[in-house]
């Protein structure tokens, strides 16, 4: 006789937390800047599973614990992919309203003024 359950399951994340990467290129082409997601990578440090609401809560909650490590790989992965979309359309909303309005002259001077305001106190301006 097959078990079968439902209810729903509560997620802690504990320990140190979880950890987000995401990488962002910024392309140089023909005069024209644009800002593209590389990459993300999500790391769950601890994750606590809970069951609730189920008929068989307890043979629920050991499995859970067996499989801990393959759930938290795919939050971690589901996570990413979430995050990945988000990083594209924040790049193509950055590029669509700011990056696509600046020169390159006007990016390399606010590049250089950046630089000059961070390290004013220790480099001479005529040195830059």
């Amino acid at each position: 006789v097959p078990l079968q359950d439902e209810g729903h399951a509560d997620l802690f994340v504990s320990g140190a937390g979880m950890s987000i990467d995401m990488n962002f290129d910024v392309n140089i082409e023909s005069n024209k800047v644009s800002l593209v997601s590389k990459n993300v990578v999500v790391k769950v440090d601890d994750l606590k599973i809970d069951v609730k609401d189920a008929h068989h809560k307890t043979l629920l909650n050991v499995l859970t614990t067996m499989f801990s490590g393959t759930i938290e790989r795919q939050v971690e992965r589901a996570v990413e992919q979430r995050l990945e979309l988000l990083g594209r359309d924040l790049a193509n909303a950055i590029n669509e309203r700011a990056l696509s309005k600046i020169s390159m002259r006007d990016l390399q001077e606010k590049v250089k003024e950046g630089v000059v305001s961070v390290y004013s106190s220790s480099i001479p301006k005529s040195k830059l």
